[in-house]
């Protein structure tokens, strides 16, 4: 038996002891191992005669066949599960301001831009999850931030009943564009002023 084992997460060596339990071969790291949890779960749960799709911290897994059905929803599952991570940041940077006070900075991501987490924190901090929709993306509701409750509730719904882009959301809450005046020309001749096209 080997003294040592490639950890999946780190890809560095560790002693078994350390780690316990295999998965598809490899060995997984326990809740109190440096290295982290590499647990997998079920993504898409089989369904009939479709497979099933596992993931991990490294990978996704099939266990049977991948049918298209299951592409599909494995499709919709990641473009759900990208959705909604800016919200997750947001609550989670919330969750470490108010319960880590001064200690807070310490468990930020430093390879994540600031401005992306302050955005994503700010949004959360003016939306509570109860006025989220899930029908619409982070960006919408990012557009509707600044406004008071009853306003990002009317255009949320709004936004969901139209099926707006976050471009169309935004001149929304803008209003309808204000027609500037026509540019008065006066002729160099005699002086006479109006819309350039009386002089065409």
């Amino acid at each position: 038996m080997n003294d040592y084992f490639e950890c999946p997460v780190k890809r560095d060596r560790i002693k078994p002891d350390v780690c316990a339990g295999r998965i598809s071969g490899d060995f997984k790291c326990s809740g109190d191992c440096p290295h982290g949890d590499n647990t997998v779960k079920a993504l898409v749960p089989a369904n009939g005669n479709d497979g099933k799709i596992k993931y991990d911290n490294l990978r996704l897994t099939l266990e049977g066949k991948f049918t298209e059905n299951l592409a599909r929803k494995t499709c919709d599952a990641l473009l759900g599960m990208t959705q909604s991570t800016p919200f997750w940041w947001g609550d989670y940077l919330l969750f470490c301001e108010a319960y880590l006070s001064d200690k807070a900075s310490q468990f930020f991501p430093e390879h994540i831009n600031k401005k992306t987490l302050q955005n994503a924190m700010w949004v959360c901090r003016a939306i509570p999850p109860d006025r989220r929709r899930t029908e619409l993306e982070f960006t919408h509701h990012s557009e509707v931030a600044a406004l008071e409750p009853n306003e990002q509730k009317r255009y949320l719904s709004l936004a969901v009943d139209e099926g707006m882009s976050c471009k169309e959301l935004r001149q929304a809450i803008k209003g309808p564009k204000e027609e500037k005046p026509e540019k008065e020309f006066r002729c160099p001749r005699c002086g006479h002023a109006g819309p350039k096209g009386e002089f065409e």
